[in-house]
């Protein structure tokens, strides 16, 4: 075993609007008008999200950063807009060969081809799971694009077979919802979402970015640079190809649970020229539901022992840097039967 099946840290979240997370001792404290203070040891954290209009002071700052727990500044529909984070001092040689790789479409074509196998394979195992009446044609489809994904000659090649699998997967998402409960979706949309499924999509997709981008900086990598996504401005491409294996395990996973199990409602969303919203309530309620998933046990398919979907994380960002490094001769993406 490399690790514990469980990580002991966890992450805080302050999603009330007004708060102001500041430090009193070895502890980080947050208070918002007219709500009880809350305090949690520095020593137990794993990163901050803050939401929206929230507040934090330069003593907190620095106590994070001190000890590299990274601050996540996101705005008030959960998009990452900026991270906070100590000095990068670990891995400097480890970035060289990353920055190299990334350049090198040969070099980097095996690793993003196990990325796009991964999330096929899982996008697979979650209709044959959980969507009624799926057709046998269509699991057989993403069957053929999982063969034609090992066997990709190039990154644009990985892009099609990807967006089709992507077409393929949402045009049926509906097939794992429970009829009963009145939600539909047709296709994946975003940007604004339009109907509450892709809402609560849009934001369980910001948070395991978040948790990939973490796990990325905890290993000394750059999460700006990426291997398969390409490299803009501002956009965290390795968090965006280390969580393609993960979207449909942990997000998408969580997004059918909350509606399933009806943790949130037809009431807990509003729309506004075409455009739906979450309430407060209901990220508070999805953002439980992720962290539920998060610490839920699973077998790892290369170690073969159970850890963590958070530790998991944590996990194959170590497999990355030592397959970008030469340490394994390959990356073996995350996949469940």
């Amino acid at each position: 075993r490399l690790v514990t099946a469980r990580n002991d840290h966890v992450p805080l979240y302050v999603v009330e609007q007004g708060a102001t997370v500041g430090k009193k001792g070895e502890r980080i404290v947050v208070r918002a008008p007219q709500k009880d203070e809350v305090s949690v040891r520095l020593i137990d954290l794993d990163h901050v999200a803050l939401y929206g209009n929230v507040q934090i002071t330069a003593q907190a700052v620095r106590a994070l950063a001190e000890r590299d727990i990274p601050i996540f500044h996101h705005t008030y529909g959960g998009w990452l807009v900026s991270v906070t984070s100590g000095v990068l001092g670990i891995n400097v040689g480890l970035r060289v060969r990353q920055f190299a790789l990334s350049q090198s479409e040969y070099a980097a074509l095996p690793i993003a081809k196990q990325l796009v196998v991964g999330k096929l394979k899982n996008q697979r195992t979650m209709l044959r799971r959980n969507a009624l009446g799926i057709e046998e044609k269509v699991l057989e489809e993403l069957s053929r694009l999982i063969r034609l994904a090992t066997e990709a000659h190039s990154t644009e090649q990985l892009l099609g077979i990807e967006g089709m699998g992507g077409k393929i997967y949402f045009s049926r998402f509906s097939k794992m919802l429970k009829a009963d409960h009145g939600f539909e979706m047709e296709g994946r949309n975003k940007r604004p979402p339009r109907d509450p499924v892709n809402a609560v999509l849009s934001f369980t997709y910001s948070l395991l970015v978040k948790d990939c981008l973490a796990s990325l900086l905890a290993v000394g990598l750059d999460p700006y640079c990426g291997i398969y996504h390409a490299i803009r401005p501002g956009r965290p491409a390795l968090a965006l190809d280390l969580m393609e294996e993960f979207r449909p395990l942990i997000a998408d996973s969580v997004t059918l649970q909350v509606f399933n199990n009806r943790v949130i409602t037809e009431k807990d969303f509003t729309c506004r020229g075409g455009a739906v919203a979450m309430s407060d309530n209901a990220r508070r309620a999805v953002i439980r539901t992720y962290e539920k998933r998060m610490e839920t046990l699973a077998r790892h398919p290369l170690f073969g022992y159970q850890a963590s979907y958070r530790r998991t994380l944590a996990i194959q960002a170590r497999l990355l840097a030592r397959a970008i490094s030469g340490e394994i001769e390959r990356y073996k993406a995350y996949t469940t039967r």
